[in-house]
């Protein structure tokens, strides 16, 4: 996880000495190893490097051409090197290294701004190309790397983190008023795959490319999985077969490393697929064993994903596992702060906490690389999008196996319901349905966040996203490329990647790869649904590489990241006045929120009389401090 920056003035103005190195300041925990910056008159780039990778594969960046008239920064790493170095010495290109980099900047150099789409990794670049007088960059499919840009008619200046830009003394700290709302209402919080909370800074959104140069800026989507054919196989265990061949080539391409080696282990399918390969097939290519990190209640015991991740433990003794319990919650409660002054946006830091702790202690063990199962879920689909398709294709030879799954996943009651639910609005004539519609929004209208919102913005909101909202087409393909074009997964990969980053860590998703993705698009609709068992593909492609209790674990509930958050609130309201409010506290998101409603709420909140999943006056305050902290000047 390293940092870039760079700027471009449009307008042929000379680019002041030091601005970029002044941008790479606030970043350089991203990148300890090391930093340096190029410049010409018009075009300046800059470089943090962090060594998670061998010495041999890294390049001094900024990297520049044979010629020097073309010249890269780059954050992330390349997964399909040997393909890419292959096709590129065929198209006659003479490789100086064997960094990351270098392969970048030639497939530039080879195939221009095509070169995105052939390079499959964990990227974000930017280029200078002094020949065309332009800058050109991209993101990869997935999101697993961000950077961020700040634009105005003469410049453009881009980094990987907010704190970059604001590092430059005309970019202004002004909330975006609209990402404020996105973040209070969390139902909204990834429907903006453009938009920061600082009005002026945007994001490009995963999957995208961008040129700049002096007539303007366009961006553009040059990865879109709904364009794929679906694939056929002669059977479901070819199925299963493909598919962990296709995991265990994205696990092993990023099994580069300097030292320790970190990986998440919840006891869910995802993270211990991950841990069951790398141990499994590729040990010897560690020089010592897996870390695993953990989160666990107190009381392990009543604890269903550590005893899952016990079982592993048993079978596989050569890991090295850490487990950090639930009572963390309440001492992070004491670091708040700290950690809202160090976030870009508030976002992950309520939503991330428990995955901060375990960064931190990864990065406490000398770890700079740790996997995780980020985007297992939509790889395959849910019990209850199984149902829903089920019932929206009036699919009724499903029905045997639909009552099945639920029972092994102790669902049945749940299912029973929500079946019940369907039908009947599937049997309620039109206008009956769209009254109930109609009285549901009203409702939520007045409820939650929403109902805490000043007057007339909660319907504003609502109509705006309802409005923005995009629709995949009908075909299987379409709607489930859409959960991966959707900010969904980019969403998750930048928040955790931000608070990795804090620690100098850099995390890698193998199920995120765009191999994966796009073989679990392709995949036939028996392989995705949740019959007989959700993630039935990867459960029987694992035989052997994980104890049975942990392939044919039932209970999908039981994560135990509820109970760190209970212990944060504790921790909080041993901080805060019973009664009511400390004077102002809730003043900087008065521009949105009703704060006599607020204030009213308090006393529930703070003497524990809200359940844990009722975090209103937590997210409230957590805006709140954010916008003091940070030196917001208003809305």
């Amino acid at each position: 996880m390293s940092a870039i920056a760079g700027i471009f003035n449009a307008s042929g103005r000379p680019i002041e000495p030091g601005h970029v190195a002044r941008m790479l300041e606030p970043m350089r925990r991203r990148g300890p190893d090391g930093a340096s910056t190029w410049h010409s008159t018009t075009a300046a780039m800059g470089h943090c490097l962090l060594r998670s990778i061998p010495v041999e594969s890294d390049a001094t960046q900024p990297l520049a051409s044979a010629a020097g008239d073309v010249v890269l920064v780059l954050d992330g790493q390349v997964h399909n090197r040997t393909q890419l170095t292959s096709a590129l010495r065929s198209a006659g290109a003479r490789l100086r290294d064997t960094s990351d980099a270098e392969l970048v900047l030639h497939a530039y150099e080879a195939w221009g701004q095509a070169c995105c789409d052939r390079i499959i990794g964990e990227f974000a670049f930017f280029i200078w190309d002094g020949r065309q007088q332009l800058m050109f960059g991209a993101r990869d499919a997935a999101g697993a790397r961000h950077f961020y840009y700040h634009r105005t008619p003469q410049r453009l200046a881009f980094a990987s983190e907010i704190r970059g830009l604001l590092a430059l003394p005309d970019v202004e700290r002004r909330v975006n008023s609209s990402r404020m709302l996105d973040f209070l209402v969390d139902d909204f919080d990834r429907d903006d795959e453009i938009g920061t909370l600082y009005e002026g800074i945007d994001r490009l959104p995963a999957g995208h490319a961008m040129q700049v140069d002096r007539s303007g800026m366009k961006t553009w989507r040059y990865w879109d999985p709904k364009d794929l054919t679906a694939a056929h196989f002669t059977s479901l265990e070819e199925c299963t077969r493909e598919f962990m061949a296709v995991v265990d080539v994205a696990v092993a391409s990023r099994l580069r490393h300097t030292g320790a080696v970190g990986a998440m282990l919840s006891g869910g399918m995802d993270s211990s697929t991950i841990v069951g390969l790398i141990s499994g097939r590729h040990r010897s290519e560690l020089c010592e064993p897996l870390r695993t990190y953990s989160l666990a209640l107190e009381d392990r015991t009543v604890c269903g994903d550590w005893q899952a991740v016990s079982q592993i433990l048993r079978h596989d003794p050569w890991l090295r596992a850490t487990a950090v319990g639930s009572q963390q919650g309440e001492a992070f409660a004491h670091k708040l702060d700290a950690a809202l002054t160090d976030a870009d946006e508030p976002f992950g830091v309520l939503s991330a906490m428990p995955y901060q702790l375990l960064f931190e202690r990864a990065a406490a063990d000398g770890c700079k690389l740790i996997f995780d199962g980020m985007a297992g879920d939509t790889l395959f689909y849910s019990p209850e999008k199984t149902l829903a398709m089920a019932v929206r294709q009036t699919r009724l030879d499903l029905a045997p196996a639909l009552v099945r799954a639920f029972h092994q996943h102790e669902m049945f009651g749940w299912g029973a319901k929500q079946a019940g639910r369907s039908i009947a609005a599937r049997l309620t004539p039109a206008p009956l349905r769209a009254a109930w519609r109609a009285r549901e929004r009203e409702q939520r209208l007045r409820s939650g966040m929403l109902g805490l919102l000043r007057p007339g913005m909660a319907d504003a909101l609502v109509g705006a996203r309802e409005k923005a909202k995009r629709q995949p087409g009908p075909s299987d393909i379409e709607q489930h490329a859409a959960l991966f074009t959707s900010g969904l997964l980019s969403f998750a990969q930048e928040r955790n990647g931000a608070m990795a980053g804090q620690f100098g860590l850099e995390t890698l998703s193998p199920l995120a790869d765009r191999r994966v993705i796009e073989f679990a698009v392709r995949m036939p609709l028996a392989a995705k649904l949740a019959l007989p068992w959700y993630k039935h593909v990867m459960r029987n492609g694992t035989a052997g590489l994980l104890p049975d209790e942990v392939r044919w674990r039932r209970s999908l509930e039981g994560h135990p990241g509820w109970n760190f958050y209970e212990h944060m609130q504790r921790g909080l309201r041993a901080q805060w006045p019973s009664g009511s409010p400390p004077a102002g506290f809730f003043e900087p998101v008065g521009a949105w929120v009703d704060l006599a409603a607020v204030a009213r709420l308090w006393p529930a909140t703070n003497n524990g009389l809200l359940s844990h999943s009722d975090d209103r006056v937590l997210s409230l305050a957590i805006a709140a401090k954010w916008l003091r902290l940070n030196g917001f000047s208003g809305p």
